[in-house]
């Protein structure tokens, strides 16, 4: 307390400002900090996105190319450099250098297989190309945050792009190839008949673990209902994967657009306080000044009056000595006086005459 009695106004309200500043500053710095983080998370999820629209058509191309060898027919050309640029430009930042080896390793080895192959070898091969193309997704997917989504629905319309709908297409991949290749064959072995019936029993669990995550999309956002199509898919999975592959490719732009939406809407509201956090701290100056002035000039004033004062008492102190002065000087001239009038004696009958 005695030393904000010492030190001056100006100090005083500059102490007083910054510690309001200062709080301020530090909780404006937090939430743009935070915010900022946010956006940047969300950011790199649509860069997973945009590797995973050049890898689905490649995925559904490989199996495609497996069903081809397995009905002993030619498999189609691979399809074209969309997901060689897309790992060139994202792949140091997703991560997936290992699994785009293995991919173009599983090609090399799909270019090396001979034409008469035994159908189990063929299957192997082209089943190792899927897997690497799996594995490359699930990379693509864990490198770009998409698998540490925050909201519920992007979260399930995520897990559904990447885990759920590719388990389920490969199960029925696995089994139309497998059926394939015993209808080339005239009968079944007993290892595509196991087969059959595991990938069987694991599409139909794949398929309702589907449609317990697109109902809890829709449970959050009723809008989607048209864009994930997936009665129409469900319904016809079992029969076709063009259906299973449309809406797998409905639903990841879908997780784009929703994503792209949380974006906007963090960098709405960064915007939206940086404007209310610069309005305050305007408003805040202004008052502070306008305070600051007021009170210096009260200041000043009575400053001026107790100077005013203090002069007028030391004039006072000089006219009381003056007049003391003059008392003094005044009773010394009496006092001679009446000496010098007491020297001169007139005798007593004149002076009673």
């Amino acid at each position: 307390m005695r030393l904000f009695r010492q030190i001056g106004f100006a100090t005083k309200s500059v102490m007083i400002t910054a510690a309001f500043a200062i709080p301020l500053a530090v909780l404006s710095w937090g939430f743009f900090t935070s915010n900022a983080k946010s956006i940047a998370f969300s950011a790199a999820e649509r860069e997973g996105v945009s590797d995973l629209r050049a890898l689905l058509p490649e995925l559904a191309a490989a199996r495609a190319a497996r069903a081809a060898a397995m009905r002993g027919e030619r498999p189609p050309a691979p399809a074209g450099t969309g997901l060689a640029d897309a790992q060139k430009s994202l792949g140091e930042a997703l991560g997936t250098a290992t699994q785009w080896k293995a991919v173009q390793d599983a090609r090399a080895a799909i270019a090396g297989l001979a034409a008469d192959a035994p159908s189990e070898r063929q299957y192997g091969v082209h089943g190792a190309h899927v897997a690497a193309l799996s594995d490359l997704m699930s990379q693509a997917a864990d490198g770009s945050n998409l698998t540490l989504d925050p909201d519920v629905d992007t979260y399930y319309m995520m897990d559904a792009v990447t885990t759920k709908v590719p388990a389920l297409a490969e199960s029925l991949s696995q089994l139309a190839a497998t059926a394939h290749a015993a209808a080339a064959a005239g009968k079944a072995t007993d290892a595509q008949r196991r087969r059959a019936d595991r990938v069987a029993i694991v599409g139909e669990s794949g398929l309702a673990a589907l449609e317990s995550a697109i109902g809890k999309v829709l449970a959050q956002r009723k809008d989607l209902v048209q864009t994930l199509r997936l009665d129409t898919a469900a319904t016809k999975a079992r029969a076709a994967l063009e259906p299973l592959h449309t809406a797998q490719l409905a639903q990841l732009e879908a997780l784009d657009a929703a994503i792209a939406v949380r974006i906007g809407g963090l960098a709405s509201e960064r915007n939206a306080t940086a404007v209310r956090v610069a309005v305050t701290l305007l408003l805040a100056g202004y008052l502070f000044r306008t305070f600051f002035l007021v009170t210096r000039g009260g200041l000043q004033e009575v400053g001026w009056h107790i100077d005013a004062m203090a002069r007028g008492a030391q004039q006072n102190a000089a006219l009381v000595e003056q007049t003391a002065t003059a008392a003094g000087q005044l009773k010394d001239q009496a006092s001679a006086l009446a000496e010098t009038v007491a020297v001169f004696k007139l005798p007593a009958a004149v002076s009673g005459g």
